[in-house]
């Protein structure tokens, strides 16, 4: 009986200290703690994401085992999905809509074949999902396609409208900003002809104001609404390589730039040459407007040159003679203004309408008259001088009916300098 006893209990020594134990072998590491879905989360739709949390570092062979089983069946019927990371992604094409329940393992893996459980299974969660409008877009896809396609067809129709209708007002909204441009520019190649013998030609690659697309509509508009008052040329892209608009010569580029040759010149003979210059053009401008004569000069004075131009064609608006006075110099000060109005009533006239004409350098061009224009508003002659620049000419010039041009601009008190026409 001792000897019975005694092998009962090697026995037991042995299977505690040399047999394996199963609770301890599936113990060896934490269970994972589950984060989402929640429990009781209901999801629709989308793809199912599962992610928990384990703190432990997997060795090689070892990975997370996701068991997903619906809720009426046991967990062995599940399959498992490995994975070593601690979220997982189920498309929803392998799901139904249902309810689920769900749980994560750490085993041990062997051929992508799950060998040994390392881990107790985690908490057991469950999740409803709902497929129900992703089945029936599968079942009906091809109405799906053709209703998406209609709405997509109507959309496009809607956009394109809205854009074809942007482009066809877009020009409209703009067009007084563009065809100030455009003058602008017909102004600056007049000067570049005058100053630099440069072609006058504006191209629509100079107006930088105007959006490229929209150029070639620009200047095309610009010639039609201009060009019976103008003296244009319409220059199309297929003849010329470009499209632009060719204003005609002036003409008077000579007589100005020896005119400006003599300007600020204070000793008599710089002031004969300047009278005899400025004597040469205002004949020459008189016969090119030909209802225009001129009477016999003023004494000059200064740096004051005149002469009265008699119209010929009487206008209600305009007394029948103005004086024009051409100024010398460019800087001007208040006692200046009022030597002008002295001068002005040397032509007794008997009224205080005049036309001043300043010259200015190439680089300067129309700062003089900005500077008189601020001097004389600021003075009681305000509405008696209309103050004219070479720029003024040329837009006279350039017309193709300049006498009448001469006087509409005379009628408004407009220089191109203050209210650009």
């Amino acid at each position: 009986m001792q000897r019975i006893c005694l092998l009962m209990f090697g026995i037991s020594i042995f299977l505690l200290f040399f047999l394996p134990n199963a609770d301890a072998q599936t113990g060896i590491y934490p269970a994972p703690i589950l984060l989402e879905p929640t429990n009781g989360q209901r999801l629709r739709w989308e793809a199912v994401t599962f992610k928990w949390a384990w703190e432990g570092e997997l060795a090689e062979d070892e990975y997370f085992c996701v068991e997903v089983w619906k809720s009426k069946m046991e967990p062995i019927s599940a399959p498992m999905r490995l994975t070593r990371s601690t979220s997982l992604s189920v498309p929803v094409v392998d799901l139904l809509s249902g309810d689920y329940q769900w749980r994560v393992t750490v085993m041990r893996v062997v051929d992508r074949c799950p060998e040994e459980e390392l881990s107790e299974p985690s908490e057991t969660w469950n999740f409803s999902w709902d497929q129900t409008i992703l089945m029936w877009v599968k079942k009906n896809i091809v109405v799906v396609l053709v209703c998406a396609t209609v709405i997509l067809a109507l959309l496009t129709a809607l956009v394109l409208k809205k854009v074809i209708d942007y482009i066809r007002n877009y020009p409209d909204k703009n067009w007084k900003d563009w065809e100030k441009i455009i003058d602008k520019e017909i102004n600056n190649v007049l000067l570049k002809e005058i100053y630099l013998e440069l072609p006058i030609v504006v191209k629509d690659d100079s107006l930088e104001g105007i959006p490229k697309l929209f150029r070639k509509h620009a200047l095309h508009r610009y010639y039609d609404e201009h060009g019976e008052e103008d003296r244009l040329d319409y220059l199309s892209k297929k003849e010329h390589g470009y499209t632009g608009l060719r204003p005609a010569s002036t003409d008077i580029a000579s007589s100005w730039k020896s005119m400006i040759a003599y300007l600020n010149s204070s000793d008599d003979q710089g002031r004969l040459q300047f009278n005899t210059l400025s004597a040469s053009f205002i004949l020459s401008l008189t016969q090119t407007l030909r209802s225009i004569e001129i009477e016999e000069p003023v004494a000059p004075r200064d740096y004051m040159y005149g002469y009265l131009l008699r119209m010929s064609t009487l206008r209600n608006q305009i007394p029948p003679s103005i004086p024009v006075v051409f100024l010398q110099k460019t800087v001007f000060t208040r006692e200046g203004v009022e030597e002008i109005v002295d001068f002005v009533k040397e032509f007794g006239t008997g009224h205080s309408l005049a036309i001043l004409i300043t010259c200015d350098l190439p680089d300067q061009e129309g700062e003089s008259a900005r500077r008189l224009r601020r001097l004389i508003n600021a003075s009681s002659h305000a509405d008696d001088f209309i103050i004219w620049q070479l720029i003024d000419i040329l837009h006279v010039l350039r017309a193709r009916d300049r006498f009448e041009r001469f006087l509409q601009m005379i009628i408004t008190r407009r220089s191109v300098l203050s209210h650009p026409i």
